[in-house]
């Protein structure tokens, strides 16, 4: 079909009505997308079947699992061999990173079954994912569109914590330079496979939903977004990983897919792994 098919579609007058038309339909379709209800609908709110007492149960033990784990399990076993963590090869610490972060995936999708498992949640339709591209690359290249914003957050949170953001920034910049394959492999799966599944299965997943169930998406949304800033226990980036968490929150609901949120949540590390480079 060509614009000669539309009344007036031959000329520059009606070329111009017919692009104003499209662009009308555009943003009817995008509020229907961002509707509440149909956010609402499609993130699964209303099938959660669980409450708040259980959402806190879950999030305590996750946190403590963590602590346990992070805190005193790696310590203990590197003292018992040992081991001086603070004198590593870089490539050992790399390594520690990834078997730490196999473990939070692992005890992540492990406690929500163990809790959840009488709700039977993935057959109500929760923790939906699909691997077909349309279903979920067109919200991440949306979502792409505001890491300019989270950027320029990020920089203003910098120069508030200068010696916070130069300590992070100098470790990536530092495995980045170091060019061993072992190191940047570990730390890839690391930046773009652990973290961002086992940190969306929990906040998006699981988290947004339960909050949804009360707060309704908006409100969801930040909730989430703010839990998820707070858990990276960084005061210069936790406005831009509060906006980063908002945005992947809502095209998670308006995709009502769950790889929408890791594909987004990876290329964000990404761009902080390509952004930190290029200064380099």
């Amino acid at each position: 079909m060509d614009l000669g098919d539309f009344p007036g579609g031959g000329d520059a007058g009606g070329l111009g009505g017919r692009l104003r038309a499209l662009w009308a339909a555009a943003v009817r379709a995008a509020r229907e997308e961002l509707d509440g209800e149909v956010l609402m609908e499609r993130l699964g709110a209303s099938k959660v079947s669980w409450n708040l007492v259980t959402v806190g149960i879950v999030l305590v033990a996750w946190l403590a699992g963590f602590t346990v784990v992070g805190g005193y399990l790696v310590p203990g076993a590197l003292n018992t061999l040992g081991v001086d963590r603070f004198s590593m090869t870089m490539r050992s610490t790399a390594v520690m990173h990834l078997l730490i972060d196999l473990w939070q995936c692992l005890y992540t999708i492990a406690l929500l079954w163990f809790v959840l498992r009488q709700h039977k949640p993935r057959r109500l339709g929760l923790f939906p994912v699909s691997l077909k591209l349309r279903t979920w690359l067109p919200y991440v290249l949306v979502g792409i569109g505001s890491f300019p914003c989270v950027e320029a957050m990020a920089n203003a949170g910098a120069l508030i914590f200068p010696e916070e953001t130069d300590s992070w920034a100098q470790g990536l910049g530092e495995t980045l330079l170091s060019c061993d394959p072992v190191t940047a492999a570990a730390y890839f799966l690391v930046v773009s496979v652990c973290a961002p599944l086992w940190e969306e299965v929990m906040f998006r997943g699981f988290l947004m939903p339960s909050f949804a169930k009360y707060f309704r998406v908006p409100g969801a949304a930040v909730a989430s977004a703010l839990l998820f800033s707070m858990a990276h226990f960084s005061l210069s980036r936790s406005l831009p990983l509060t906006l980063l968490g908002v945005v992947i929150g809502v095209l998670f609901a308006a995709s009502r897919n769950l790889t929408t949120a890791v594909a987004l949540h990876a290329a964000w590390n990404f761009w902080v792994l390509i952004t930190i480079g290029s200064r380099l």
